[in-house]
């Protein structure tokens, strides 16, 4: 007997892929955490993860009814803002938040596009179950907000947590890491000389960050993949295809394709999404069942 074990933790894709129809929604083999519900206004929905270890990108699905909800060629009205250890907020209505000051030397701008992007080259992670918070940031050398890395030009790693006094808080330094210290450590077929985005602290293993590396050029549909580091030697410890660019339209799965083309436009970061110990019952799944 063949028993399921599920992840600690995983990368979840932000986008939510829509499967209104049984034969294109995952079954219990492939997504086997699955909830249904009704909204106030009466309309049934189902959801589903489909749930892989990092540095694989994990998923959840919707199959929501008609006319209760809007059809998919008018948008998809579901989209997750963000986790916090177990839990997954999934928005219908507006959500906003506080946060305490970040350890910058000037305060970033939002967007992707103009000037200090928040988005692209930093992130917070909640590590030691919990207890512990992580700030990781990335200072492009070129000042260029979204695009290439300019030649001759590099960037460096910082990455802070969150230490707690009596009535007081502070950021306490980690690390520094340039790109020089990366390259020198790596080959180019492990890391190309480029800029890495989108970092995220590994919940289990604080000393490896993943990254999304983009290949900029004249192509509209980028290329990107998952580089995940280990910061304490510097070494890449994973490297793999994310997203494939055009080639990657030639499927029939009509998410797929608006997940290229929307992260092709204005890619953004995955939410790291921890998962309860209880979720690994060794009774939950067999395929037995099957």
């Amino acid at each position: 007997m063949s028993v399921a074990v599920f992840p600690s933790w995983v990368l979840l894709e932000p986008f939510i892929f829509r499967k209104d129809d049984d034969e294109s929604f995952p079954d219990e083999r492939e997504a086997p955490i699955r909830a249904t519900g009704t909204t106030s206004w009466g309309a049934q929905f189902r959801i589903t993860f489909s749930l892989a270890k990092p540095p694989q990108i994990s998923r959840l699905y919707a199959q929501l009814s008609v006319p209760g909800f809007l059809d998919r060629n008018m948008g998809n009205p579901l989209s997750i803002v963000e986790t916090h250890r177990h839990l997954a907020l999934v928005r219908v209505a507006t959500w906003t938040s506080e946060m305490v000051t970040f350890p910058l030397d000037r305060l970033p701008i939002s967007g992707n596009r103009t000037g200090t992007s928040t988005i692209c080259y930093r992130a917070v992670s909640v590590v030691d179950r919990g207890r512990a918070l992580k700030f990781i940031n990335i200072t492009r050398h070129d000042g260029i907000p979204f695009e290439a890395l300019k030649p001759g030009t590099g960037f460096t790693i910082t990455c802070h947590t969150l230490v707690l006094g009596r009535g007081s808080m502070a950021w306490k330094e980690d690390y520094t890491v340039t790109s020089g210290e990366l390259w020198e450590a790596n080959t180019p077929e492990r890391l190309p000389r480029c800029i890495l985005m989108f970092p995220q602290v590994d919940i289990d293993r604080p000393h490896v960050v993943h990254f999304l590396y983009i290949e900029f050029g004249y192509y509209a549909r980028k290329k990107m993949w998952v580089v995940s580091i280990d910061m304490s030697t510097k070494t890449v410890k994973s490297f793999s295809l994310y997203i494939n660019g055009h080639e990657g339209l030639k499927t029939d799965d009509a998410d797929l394709i608006d997940l290229i083309e929307q992260k092709s436009v204005s890619p953004w970061p995955f939410l790291p999404c921890e998962f309860p110990k209880f979720l690994n019952l060794s009774s939950y799944l067999s395929l037995n069942r099957f």
